[in-house]
């Protein structure tokens, strides 16, 4: 017999869905309320370390370019299969202790977190309002750690509303994408990958051969659920005044495979400045270095604080689509295994 655990969650029931809902609850109660944040990463906080010790372990630098490489792809490959084993021993232990369902529960609503960010947003706006620069400027950096001291109000804007469909995307579509399919393992294996891409799949010239089997990880792991974020967006259009949900699909598939600020976020960007009418991401300052990245959409640049708030609206709408759509796609999945013979339902 396949034990339950090993079957797609979407075919067993409404139950990781009504997980992923609580969790989505949870984070609107207490998302942006410091102590309720650390306690919500801490079943996390080990994955991050182990990537850590792994880069500084197996990356020297006085190593050859194809040893380098070979190493990151047995790194990315231990890592997988760790997240793998890690995640089928939960979900098999939830499945038997039910009490282990709050485990599972608490570590899912450590991959989701909408509200913060959309606080941080709104409080760069409420800065800008009030021309308080240095507040505003505050808000920014915590939205985006690398962004220099002395944006103009135009840029600060353009970073504050790039956070927000990089946050739809990585904090509710593709953990709640991957949990839906895969449960816990499915859940695990996407922090792992994005974990390991934060860590060491970055594109710098350190990480370009060590982390090139990160990045070849999360980009495979982010293909869907990168342009589900956009399709969401797009959808989420007609109900943001003056947005353009036809721009958003035009952007989005002209734009998507541009560089951006986060891997595979540039097509959730792309809608998002299709829709909004703006360009967003292109060149920009990290430090003293500068990024030559192209422009996503082809709007103004100069964006507005009311902009801002067109942004938040589509945030808001495409998390509801986001919601929509994935439990739709439970119940549906669920109502057609109705008619399957039980041994398929249940695993031989």
């Amino acid at each position: 017999m396949i034990p339950a655990p090993m079957l797609v969650p979407v075919l067993q029931g409404p139950e990781p869905l009504l997980l992923l809902l609580v969790a989505l609850a949870v984070d609107a109660g207490l998302g942006g309320w410091a102590p309720a944040d650390r306690v919500r990463v801490l079943p996390w906080r080990p994955l991050h370390a182990l990537a850590r010790e792994i880069d500084r372990r197996l990356d020297r630098l006085q190593r050859s370019e194809a040893t380098r490489r070979a190493r990151g792809y047995l790194a990315a490959g231990v890592m997988v299969l760790l997240a793998l084993v890690a995640g089928w021993v939960l979900a098999t232990l939830a499945a038997r202790v039910p009490q282990m369902r709050v485990i599972e529960l608490w570590m899912l609503a450590g991959a989701v977190a909408l509200r913060a960010p959309w606080l941080r947003v709104r409080a760069v706006g409420a800065a800008l309002a009030i021309r308080d620069r240095d507040r505003a400027h505050d808000a920014v950096r915590v939205l985006a750690p690398g962004a220099p001291g002395d944006l103009d109000d135009h840029a600060m804007v353009r970073t504050a509303v790039e956070a927000l469909p990089v946050v739809l995307h990585r904090r509710l579509v593709a953990p709640a994408l991957w949990y839906l399919l895969g449960g816990l393992p499915g859940l695990v294996l996407w922090r792992t990958a994005e974990v390991m891409e934060a860590s060491f799949g970055l594109r710098t010239d350190r990480h370009r051969g060590f982390g090139a089997g990160a990045a070849g990880l999360m980009r495979l792991m982010d293909y869907v659920p990168a342009r589900l974020t956009a399709l969401t967006a797009v959808l989420a259009s007609p109900f943001v005044a003056t947005a353009s949900p036809r721009a958003a699909l035009r952007t989005a598939w002209r734009d998507g495979a541009k560089p951006s600020l986060a891997a595979g976020s540039a097509w959730p960007v792309a809608a998002f400045a299709g829709a909004l009418g703006l360009a967003l991401a292109g060149p920009r300052r990290e430090g003293e270095v500068v990024v030559r990245a192209p422009w996503i959409g082809d709007g103004r640049a100069r964006a507005e604080p009311g902009d801002l708030r067109r942004a938040l609206l589509l945030f808001v709408v495409a998390g509801l689509v986001t919601a929509a759509l994935l439990g739709g796609a439970a119940l549906a999945a669920r109502a057609g295994l109705r008619g399957w013979p039980q041994e398929l339902a249940w695993g031989i």
